[in-house]
């Protein structure tokens, strides 16, 4: 397919490269024949990214080095070798300014067509266009990338990943500061000796399990909870279900099967969660109602708190005491108060929620 621009031109600092630099990227080699990428010197970073204004603290980057050679990786990776030419980058210009670029594959200067930025670095390219207008040279196409964000909705940046907010896809990683926080139930503790009333009551109610032995109490009273979350784990141990009974969970069941954990909530969880949450509840063509199994690759424990986020308002939610799988010793937590932990959402929770979801980016 012919490429719509001869030579494009992108740039950036593309420490930790993640999957925003690699949109950028992907989207100039679509668009390019020929891609020139503009890549931070050392002395430039160190001029423009010395402190972390949230932190107070020098940032942890990259040498030039280090990131020319895993940008060069990945781009082999991707099949584009010889497409594309890594310079170095001393000011927010670049070679854009000059009337012509020198491409290692023809050996001959060109002037840019195109110009690949995110929605953050727009304004630059702007500027650039008015530099380039003031110096007789044409305009540049800015081609415009949406700014791709992390699960909690803010964006995905190299500086999240260094704090170990998110990881390089944008999934949320748990601060170790809140997980004496998530020890703590959200809901009222449901003993194990009154398990079985207490969740009957709920019978007609829309509801959540997660953990397997949540779950199983639930199918031991003929309950199959319209969302079931299980890692086929108890307390890091593999569990091994009865074969009537997980079959049983499984019947007319929409089946999924993620990554998630441990120690963090993955993108897939979070849109498979707000996808359950959001989708038509109804019969078969059989005429029998679907419930939505999610089966964990890792740990289910965090998906609680995306379960309280997305979940419709009046939704009894159950998981096991206590959350993250920590075993009962470590936790402080006295025995009698082991068992089910019982919430139902409402706004209050979900607020909770929003602001658990907070500190995973804040720490």
């Amino acid at each position: 397919m012919q490429s719509q621009y001869r030579l494009v031109v992108v740039g950036g600092t593309f420490d930790r490269l993640h999957v925003g630099h690699q949109a950028l990227l992907k989207k100039a080699f679509e668009v390019g024949e020929f891609v020139t990428i503009g890549l931070t010197t050392d002395k430039y970073v160190d001029k423009l990214k010395t402190k972390d204004k949230k932190l107070k603290r020098k940032i942890s980057i990259s040498s030039y080095t280090i990131r020319k050679r895993q940008l060069k990786r990945w781009l082999v990776d991707q099949g584009w070798g010889g497409r594309y030419t890594i310079v170095p980058l001393n000011d927010p210009y670049g070679s854009t300014l000059n009337r012509g670029q020198m491409t290692e594959s023809r050996k001959q200067k060109s002037d840019f067509d195109a110009i690949v930025v995110s929605e953050e670095t727009r304004p630059r390219a702007v500027e650039i266009n008015t530099i380039r207008t003031q110096n007789g040279l044409p305009e540049l196409v800015i081609i415009e990338i949406p700014m791709v964000r992390a699960e909690d909705e803010d964006r995905i940046s190299s500086t999240r990943i260094r704090n170990g907010d998110i990881d390089g896809n944008g999934n949320l990683v748990l601060p170790e500061s809140l997980r004496s926080e998530l020890r703590k139930p959200i809901g009222t503790v449901i003993s194990n000796e009154n398990t079985l009333r207490e969740i009957a009551r709920d019978r007609g109610v829309q509801i959540v399990s997660v953990g397997d032995k949540t779950t199983e109490a639930f199918l031991a009273l003929g309950i199959k909870p319209d969302l079931s979350i299980i890692d086929l784990l108890v307390e890091r141990r593999p569990y091994h279900w009865d074969k009537t009974v997980f079959s049983a969970l499984r019947e007319h069941a929409d089946l999924n099967y993620i990554k998630s954990g441990p120690g963090s909530i993955s993108s897939q969880a979070m849109r498979v969660i707000q996808e359950w949450s959001t989708s038509f509840k109804g019969a078969t063509l059989q005429g029998v109602y679907k419930n939505r199994v999610l089966i964990v690759d890792g740990e289910e424990d965090l998906l609680v708190l995306p379960v309280l986020l997305y979940a419709p308002l009046g939704t009894v939610v159950y998981y096991g005491q206590p959350p993250l799988n920590q075993d009962i010793a470590n936790t402080g937590l006295p025995r009698q108060r082991r068992g089910i932990v019982r919430v139902v959402v409402t706004e209050g929770k979900k607020q909770l929620a929003r602001r658990l979801f907070r500190k995973f980016v804040s720490q």
